[in-house]
Formats: structure tokens, C-alpha cells, sequence
């Protein structure tokens, strides 16, 4: 079993068959499972993939240093022209679909078609591609998509509650990084206790604004 359990999550099937379960769970007993999925929304979403993007963040930057496969800046903005073609092309395919059809209520939602799910492609690629280069490159297209349409949506959508002290807390968790850095620190356990956990609480304070999108 422990061998089997190890196989999994080096070749990065346990996204896959949790998945799997997840649509069969919900298929067949949907009550259970969404009682569930929303009495332990937070802890998957606010803070599991919080880890996990931290430790995606540390493969990546650990890819752009010296020796890295995106060690170079032309390396390093490949995946970022890549996100930002990848979001016009599926902006233009949304708008084809959405002038093609009777679904113009869908109009305003254009920006979420830049959003890639991170986790889902980090699993992919590390389950096909061995080295860290490929999979440095897909989070670093995610993530940069992710980016491109969160912009897009704050600058399209109203802020009914300015979340000001959230972007105190998060402006102050750079800062800390940045001292540290300076430190030299070799570890990545301090950025991520403190300048990690000043984030957090700062992205959590700024989530509970209401956005709505414009027609």
C-alpha cells in the first residue's frame, strides 16, 4: 500500500483520481458530498492551495536563478508572452461564441476565460515531464493568466468595500520578503511563516469585498 501510495504521488495521479472520485461522489450521493466540500471549503481553499502555491512559487524561483532552465530574462518573459497570447486567443474564441449565440447575458464575463487552473496543469506536467523546467514554464503561464484576468477584473469591477487594509497587510509582507532577502536567507521556512502568513491574511482581508461586473 505504501508503495502504491508513493507511486501515486510521484507520478501526480492523485489529482486525477481524486477527481474521478469527486465526479462520481457527486453524481450519486450529491448531498453528502457537498456537505462536505463546503464544511471543508476553507481549509482545501484558502489554505491547502495557499501551500500550494508557495511551494510553485519556490520551484519557479528556484528555475530563474543561476543555472535555471528560465535562469535568463528572455527565458523567464517566454511564459508570460505565452499567458498573454493564450488569453487573447481564448477572449476572441469567448467573443465568437458568445456573438454566435443567444447567450449575450454572458457578455460581462469575458475575463474568466483567462483564469488556467494551476494545480490541475502543475500535476499534468510534472507527470509527463521529469525535469523542472517544463513544469516551472506551465506555472509560470498559470499563474500569469490567473494574473492577467484578476487585472482585468479589477479594473472592470467596482469595489463596493475598499478593501484598504488588506492591501496594507500585503504591502507590508513585501516588504518583509524583501528584508529578508536581504538577509541572505537560505531557507525558505521565514518567508514563508511570515512574509506567507502577512499575505494570506492580506488576500483574506481583501476577498471580502463585493465585486460585481458591469454590463
Amino acid at each position: 500500500m505504501t508503495r502504491a501510495l508513493h507511486f501515486a504521488l510521484d507520478h501526480a495521479l492523485a489529482v486525477p483520481i481524486g477527481a474521478a472520485v469527486a465526479l462520481v461522489w457527486a453524481a450519486t450521493l450529491p448531498d453528502s458530498y457537498f456537505l462536505v466540500s463546503t464544511s471543508t471549503s476553507f481549509w482545501i481553499n484558502d489554505i491547502g492551495m495557499a501551500f500550494f502555491f508557495a511551494f510553485a512559487m519556490q520551484e519557479v524561483i528556484e528555475t530563474m536563478l543561476a543555472g535555471g532552465a528560465l535562469h535568463t530574462w528572455r527565458r523567464a518573459t517566454l511564459p508570460v508572452v505565452a499567458a498573454i497570447g493564450g488569453s487573447i486567443g481564448a477572449v476572441a474564441v469567448y467573443e465568437l461564441y458568445v456573438a454566435t449565440t443567444d447567450e449575450q447575458i454572458l457578455r460581462a464575463g469575458w475575463p474568466i476565460v483567462c483564469g488556467v487552473d494551476a494545480a490541475f496543469s502543475y500535476f499534468l506536467v510534472k507527470s509527463l515531464l521529469r525535469g523542472k523546467g517544463g513544469t516551472a514554464f506551465v506555472l509560470l503561464l498559470a499563474i500569469a493568466s490567473n494574473a492577467i484576468g484578476l487585472v482585468v477584473i479589477g479594473f472592470r469591477a467596482p469595489l463596493y468595500e475598499q478593501p484598504l487594509a488588506g492591501v496594507l497587510v500585503i504591502a507590508i509582507a513585501i516588504i518583509v520578503c524583501i528584508g529578508l532577502a536581504r538577509l541572505r536567507l537560505r531557507s525558505f521556512w521565514p518567508f514563508l511563516l511570515f512574509g506567507g502568513t502577512l499575505s494570506w491574511c492580506g488576500f483574506a482581508a481583501s476577498g471580502h469585498g463585493r465585486i460585481s461586473l458591469p454590463d
